[in-house]
This record gives structure tokens, sequence and C-alpha cells, in this order.
């Protein structure tokens, strides 16, 4: 159940959207991946969810060669995350969050304006991480279903809830190859059949 403080801040979020400029965002397919792109994975609140990003991050490492990865994480799991090429940390404690549950605009700062995708891998009921992906204006913003993620993103991915996370981190990570390797020819053969 969302506490009012929650509630209060949904409500401002979506009057601030409609006197916003900034509209939902249509995705074209396939993704159009810039050169160089930045991608940010906002990482769970909980210790025991970081091995299946950990085992997986190669994996999207790979996936976005020419990329850079802004690995959004709690400030004691950082040690998950040393040694890997093209990831910087961006560390948090609770003394980084605002009144209103959401990291300071000071933090958020040091975000790159340039996010090509944002994907929130946290599994709690929080707010602080879908707003961090949606506020960094990224094209593509990705999580798995969960409370509240309808204000945030415009990718939600249902996988089988009875499987365990690193299941549903697999399908996360293959569901993002396919966006990014479909052909056109592809796109016009399911448009037909």
């Amino acid at each position: 159940m969302p506490t009012i403080r929650e509630k209060y801040f949904l409500h401002l979020l979506r009057i601030k959207r409609v006197f916003s400029r900034d509209k939902e965002t249509q995705l074209t397919l396939p993704l159009k991946i810039p050169p160089t792109p930045n991608l940010l994975f906002c990482l769970p609140d909980r210790e025991e969810y970081l091995q299946p990003i950990q085992n997986n991050l190669p994996s999207f490492i790979h996936t976005f060669a020419s990329g850079t990865f802004f690995l959004v994480v709690n400030r004691s799991f950082e040690t998950y995350f040393t040694n890997m090429p093209s990831v910087r940390m961006l560390p948090f404690s609770q003394d980084d969050f605002s009144s209103m549950g959401i990291l300071k605009k000071q933090w958020v700062a040091q975000i790159p304006k340039d996010i090509f995708m944002a994907i929130d891998f946290n599994r709690t009921k929080n707010l602080w991480s879908g707003y961090l992906c949606y506020s960094s204006q990224a094209p593509v913003r990705i999580s798995l279903k969960k409370p509240r993620v309808f204000d945030f993103f415009n990718i939600i991915l249902n996988p089988n809830q009875e499987n365990g996370f690193q299941e549903q981190v697999d399908y996360l990570l293959r569901i993002i190859q396919d966006l990014t390797q479909i052909k056109k020819e592809t796109l016009v053969n399911d448009a037909t059949t």
C-alpha cells in the first residue's frame, strides 16, 4: 500500500507531466543505438538480488560493446562490481535521499544527460529507482513488472513470477538483445503474418 508521501509524490509527478513539453516516449524498432551509448542500471536494494546482475553484466557489456554502464548501487554493495570494463559506479547512501524518498538533485546531477537506456533492476516498491530512470530522460526505460512502474517506464516486462530473479534477469537480457538486433525484414514479415 503506498504511503501518503508516495501518493503525494506521484500526484505531483502526474501534474508535472500534464504541463511538461516532454510527452510519452515513442519507440521505433529496431532501436537505433548511438555509437557510444550510456546505460543506467538501478541495482537492487537487497544483496541477494545482486548475483544475477553480476552474472549477466558481461553479456550486457557484450551487447553494448562501445557503451558505458552507470550502476546506481548502495554504497555497501560497491565491491560486487569492481574491475569491470566500461562500468562506472554511482554509489548512494541513505544520506543521499530527500524527505520524499527519492535521490537528491545534487546526487542526480552526476548522471550524464545522454542516457540511452535506463533499466530498473530494483525489486522493492520504493519510488526512487523508477523516478531516477524516468528523470534520466532516457528514450528507452525498462523495468520488470512491479507496483507503480507505469508512471516511469515505456517497456515493462512481465516474466513468469514463479521463476527466480536470475531467470527474470536472463529474460530481460534476451528481450534487450532481441530489440537491438531486429532487422527491418523481420518487422515487415511479422506485420504481414
